[in-house]
């Protein structure tokens, strides 16, 4: 196998999103219920944005300097003209 073969064959992904910086934390830290509400929100764009992206998990990490959330996902790829037309890639249509 070359360097690149193999590289969109990923069974799954991470995403790592982060929403505002650590001072804008400090500041709102003592209000996790809000917190969960600003990355249950970007959870659900990023849905809307990438259907094809099926979330296994999403993780609130609380412990670090800023909060941030971890998101597992399985990429769908579709068109493909060989073998399924439907699979787990990273890319449509080769």
């Amino acid at each position: 196998m070359t360097v690149n073969e193999g590289k969109d064959l990923d069974m799954a992904v991470e995403v790592i999103i982060q929403c505002g910086d650590k001072k804008f934390w400090e500041q709102n830290s003592g209000d996790k219920i809000f917190m969960k509400q600003v990355y249950k929100r970007l959870l659900l764009k990023l849905q809307e944005y990438l259907p094809d992206f099926k979330i296994a998990n999403a993780v609130i990490h609380f412990d670090e300097a800023s909060p941030h959330m971890h998101v597992v996902g399985v990429p769908i790829g579709r068109g493909f003209k060989r073998g399924l037309s439907t699979k787990v890639s990273k890319r449509s249509k080769r």
